[in-house]
């Protein structure tokens, strides 16, 4: 009933607007006309485009639009409208110099070159048209050409204001300002009315550095033509750099307004927005500016500042080195690349990106201190030391520069020489507090605690009223292990601040070394009461919470973190690692929805989702995410060992093994990957492999679990069950675990000991329930033992606990496709949704749709598991299958018959078998 209300209404609607547009081409042409005398430019507009709607071939309307557009200098759409009512042959006295501005104005010179002159154009057209393509010829760069065209205009109408403006335009384009100005002067006073002269006065006054004055003359255009885009944006610029940030806002009002999407609107407000340190809004401004950048090459230079500003790294190192690659001899440029280079890390980059600017300026403070930087991060402490003492030569009052000097001598690791311009910013400045905390820092490290203290009691003594030194002087106390006086001096600093971070975080750490945990909650939440969302005292509280394996109140502090503090990454971090930790591996990826891309590829952010992926065996996702660690730190052994495991999890055991050997190249002790090394020769049967494996392994970490475990297969390889049997029990005693509970278990069975595994398994749950993995190993062992009812119930169990679980989805599909084809469907589709390249969740949502009568839809879910895994016998059998039940025979007879051919086992093969002769 809803559908046919609103269907009535829209057909009521249909037919108000079709009376309103009951007005002929014609007519619409003569109320743009009437709207036009009237100076009506939007009514105009509007009435044009109505005429096009109804003839599209009126030459007339697309001249006048065009000419509307050419004058509020959307040359854009101006082009396209003279094109069309040039093509078809308009006036070409009035159309041909129309066209070839909207050209030049959109720099297609090449276009406005080859506009003919020989279209039977009256002298003043020839005059435009010539004055034009002059302006074309020098805007690519051939003056002569230029001079030819102009001499013709000339020669047509030696007095022509247009050949005459384009002659002045020229000269102000070859800098010759004087020569230009004298033209331009006696235009003026025998043109007074016309703005396009007004205009260009403001362009050389601009070039001429008399800025007053070219905005008085482009004020004096747009009184004249109010509606010039390209005058309202020279002006809004110039006042803009005049700092009249009110016209600068009006002009750029109005040129949004006359286009909200034009680059040049965009870069003026862009610019506004960044001066005003309105970052988000500039960005948005100056991203829709992009397309003029090459023209404007400012429009990257303020992105890349402004995504710097924002915390923006990547974008904004994108931006910079795009400007840098366009305007490479712009000092601010480079160091803007600097900056950002340092701030991500790349220090290497940065000294020859400076050295062209100390070059041209050895004295350039700014550029000393940047380079500085980049070469004691870089491990070139002598170098970058030897920069920092040139600034503070260069300024021997600046406290600032003495203080860089010690703290790049400290990071050298040179203590003695740090303390002196560390003393000298003090004498400069006794209230710079980074220099005593620099220098208290410097006295600690070289554990000469007395000194430390006596410094800081100074510090004191110059902020009486701060309880910054206090805090401090407790550090140094805590430091000595001095307490007593750390305890006291933290109070004392609470008295004058009772919110005070640092010393409520101190006390806390004293009484958490007591195991005083209440103690130290009170002093974390006491920095809270009085800093509301403090991030390090909400992280804090969070870590005490693991302590005392307060999982949800951990939980719930680091959710606070995040929503307080969305761009933090530690609380994302350490909220992903708890639910990794706990077994909840779905809700990882959870956690990092919301952040930026940037910090998404973060490594530490990468792994965590690599190992979350892992977890719950997306083995696919898992590889890509391990692709982009890879990226971000290359020759990783850790990282190569965990995409061993993902090439392992998807059946790519050869993959896996050359990753596994790549990672030990990298770094021949990495653990786990000689242990999963050692695991895949056992597989493969590489008995010698093995045993080289082992015996390292042995060498390296005899009684560690997973040690135990090759030697008990070790042993079991020789036959000798009683030490399989010792080994077996040693690892299960060194790590109870489900898994070793489950070696143990068979290793019992092979030495005549019949107790099931999954008796074992199910008393370990009992005492163990949260244990998902435990849980899940005891489902798969229940299905293989073809106890599927009970599997079943322990698989439902792991869904409510982790409702993404790939395994638990995908083997219930399978076991209810029969019985609930429908309840599976729902399980089989919900895991195609979170794995959408798995072969096998594929293969079985196929299967599930094929007993729900589905064919359809079964063909196109067996043929994309086939396009991932094309040889797999068992998904080849279901194609089979679901081809017989589509009615095609010949597809389903091909298949089964290859698979009879072949010589490769698999579950299914009696049934094929038995399918291919009922099909015969």
């Amino acid at each position: 009933m809803t559908w046919l209300i609103r269907q009535t209404a829209f057909l009521c609607l249909i037919f108000i607007l079709s009376a309103c547009g009951s007005k002929s081409a014609q007519e619409h042409l003569a109320a743009a006309k009437d709207a036009l005398a009237s100076a009506d430019t939007e009514t105009a507009i509007i009435e044009l485009k109505n005429a096009l709607q109804k003839d599209n071939r009126s030459a007339e309307s697309r001249w006048l639009l065009g000419k509307i557009y050419l004058d509020r200098g959307d040359t854009l759409s101006a082009g396209k409208e003279l094109q069309r009512a040039y093509d078809l042959e308009w006036s070409y006295n009035e159309v041909t110099p129309a066209l070839a501005e909207a050209l030049l104005a959109q720099g297609l010179f090449a276009e406005v070159r080859s506009l003919a002159t020989e279209q039977a154009l009256d002298n003043r057209a020839q005059v435009q048209l010539l004055a034009l393509q002059a302006l074309a010829a020098m805007a690519m760069g051939e003056p002569d050409e230029a001079t030819k065209q102009l001499d013709k205009a000339l020669n047509i109408n030696p007095q022509s204001p247009e050949a005459l403006l384009a002659k002045a335009q020229l000269l102000a384009g070859r800098n010759e300002l004087a020569e230009a100005q004298a033209i331009l002067d006696p235009l003026l006073e025998q043109n007074p009315d016309n703005p396009k002269i007004w205009g260009l006065a403001g362009d050389i006054y601009n070039a001429n550095q008399q800025p007053e004055q070219a905005l008085s003359a482009y004020s004096q255009s747009l009184a004249l033509h109010a509606g010039n885009f390209s005058v309202i944006f020279k002006r809004g610029l110039l006042a803009l750099h005049l700092q009249d940030t009110e016209q600068a806002q009006q002009d750029a009002s109005t040129l949004l307004k006359m286009s909200r999407t034009h680059p040049l609107s965009n870069y003026l407000q862009g610019l506004i927005d960044y001066q005003a340190q309105r970052y988000d809004q500039a960005i948005t401004s100056l991203s829709a500016a992009e397309p003029i950048a090459t023209n404007y090459p400012l429009t990257l230079f303020f992105l890349g500042s402004a995504n710097f500003i924002q915390g923006h790294l990547d974008q904004a190192e994108i931006y910079a080195a795009r400007f840098h690659n366009l305007i490479p001899h712009s000092n601010r440029g480079r160091k803007l690349l600097a900056i950002i280079l340092l701030n991500q890390r790349q220090y290497g980059e940065v000294p020859d990106l400076l050295q062209p600017v100390l070059d041209a300026n050895p004295d350039d403070t700014e550029t000393l201190n940047l380079m500085a930087s980049a070469l004691l991060a870089d491990g070139k402490s002598d170098e970058g030391i030897a920069l920092l003492k040139r600034v503070a030569e260069l300024h021997p009052d600046s406290p600032v520069a003495q203080v860089k000097l010690g703290a790049g001598l400290l990071m050298k690791g040179n203590y003695d020489n740090a303390a002196q311009p560390l003393k000298t910013a003090l004498e400069l400045d006794p209230d710079f507090q980074q220099a005593d905390a620099l220098l208290i820092l410097n006295h600690v490290r070289h554990k000469d605690f007395d000194a430390a203290i006596k410094a800081a009691e100074e510090y004191r003594f110059r902020h009486i009223t701060s309880p910054t030194p206090l805090t401090l002087l407790g550090q140094v106390y805590q430091a000595a292990g001095q307490t007593g006086e750390a305890a006291q001096a933290f109070t004392k600093a609470l008295e004058l601040d009772p919110g005070e971070p640092g010393a409520n975080h101190g006390l806390a750490q004293l009484a958490a070394q007591r195991d005083d945990f209440a103690l130290a909650r009170k002093h974390y939440k006491n920095v809270l009461k009085h800093h509301k969302n403090h991030l390090p005292a909400l992280i804090q509280l969070s870590l005490l919470d693991a302590k005392q394996q307060q999982w949800d109140a951990m939980e719930s502090h680091l959710k606070q973190a995040i929503e307080a503090h969305p761009a933090a990454l530690q609380p994302r971090l350490l909220l992903g690692r708890l639910y990794l930790g706990r077994s909840r591996p779905d809700k990882v990826s959870q956690v990092f929805l919301d952040l930026e891309n940037e910090k998404k590829l973060a490594p530490a952010v990468l792994q965590l989702l690599a190992l979350a992926q892992l977890a719950t065996q997306d083995n696919s996702q898992a590889q890509f995410t391990l692709s982009q660690l890879d990226q971000a730190i290359p020759d990783s052994a850790p990282t190569h060992y965990l995409m061993a495991k993902a090439a392992n999890g998807l059946g790519e055991s050869e993959q896996a093994m050359s990753l596994l050997e790549d990672s030990l190249q990298l770094d021949p002790n990495h653990f786990p990957s000689r242990i999963a090394l050692a695991q895949l020769k056992l597989k493969q049967q590489d008995l010698k492999a093995f045993e080289e494996h082992v015996n390292l392994l042995t060498q390296q970490a005899p009684a560690h679990p997973d040690v135990l475990t090759l030697r008990t297969s070790q042993a079991l390889v020789h036959n000798d069950w009683k030490s399989a049997l010792d080994l077996a029990k040693q690892a299960y005693a060194a790590n109870p675990s489900p898994t070793l509970l489950g070696m143990f278990s068979a290793v019992k069975q092979l030495c005549g000991d019949c107790q099931e595994v999954s008796q074992w398994l199910s008393e370990w749950i009992e005492k163990h329930p949260d244990d998902m993995s435990a849980r899940i190993e005891l489902a798969n062992t229940l299905q293989l033992e073809g106890h599927i009812e009970k599997a079943q119930v322990h698989y439902r169990a792991i869904l409510q606990n982790s409702p993404n679980h790939l395994v638990a989805l995908n083997n219930l599909a399978w076991n209810l496709r029969e019985k609930e084809p429908q309840t599976a469907l729902a399980y089989a589709k919900r895991a195609s949704e979170i794995s959408p390249d798995s072969a096998d969740i594929l293969d079985t949502l196929a299967v599930v749709e094929y007993h729900n009568e589905d064919y359809v839809a079964a063909e196109s879910s067996i043929a994309r598991a086939l396009e991932i895994r094309p040889d797999n016998p068992s998904i080849l059998y279901h194609q089979a299958m679901i081809a017989l039940a589509n009615g095609n025979n010949k597809v389903a007879g091909r298949v089964l018959a290859e698979l009879a051919r072949s010589d490769v086992d698999f579950p299914e093969k009696q049934k094929a078998e038995k399918l291919l002769q009922d099909i015969q």
